[in-house]
């Protein structure tokens, strides 16, 4: 169903939306080319995929009622490495990467796409 199929909606967008300013073409191709400069930076890639990892963890950890002292039991390391870890502060290394994987039933893949 699109915007055109559902006027109420349509007027609650636009109730919820007056004032603000129209988004003009120049505004989507700044953002554009915003997005497209994210896609080579270094450092918001690695928060990115630092990012997805930790999400994939704390999901599986939450499906199989794991908890962050059972996490750093079955990994033999600290609570506090485990709370900085999910967190987005650690520095993982591929080795940790797999080994938390494990842990919580999952394995890491690791993809490499062509920019």
């Amino acid at each position: 169903m699109n915007i055109e199929e559902t006027p109420a909606e349509y007027k609650v967008i636009k109730r919820l939306t007056k004032g603000w300013p129209k988004v003009t073409e120049k505004t989507i191709a700044t953002l554009k080319k915003a997005a497209k400069d994210l896609e080579t930076d270094p450092e918001y890639q690695t928060m990115w995929q630092k990012s997805v990892f930790v999400v994939a963890i704390t999901n599986a950890m939450h499906e199989s009622g794991i908890s962050q002292n059972e996490l750093a039991r079955r990994l033999k390391v600290s609570r506090q490495y485990i709370s900085r870890a999910l967190s987005h502060d650690a520095n993982f290394t591929i080795e940790s990467m797999v080994r938390i994987a494990l842990v919580v039933g999952l394995r890491l893949e690791i993809t490499l796409e062509k920019q």
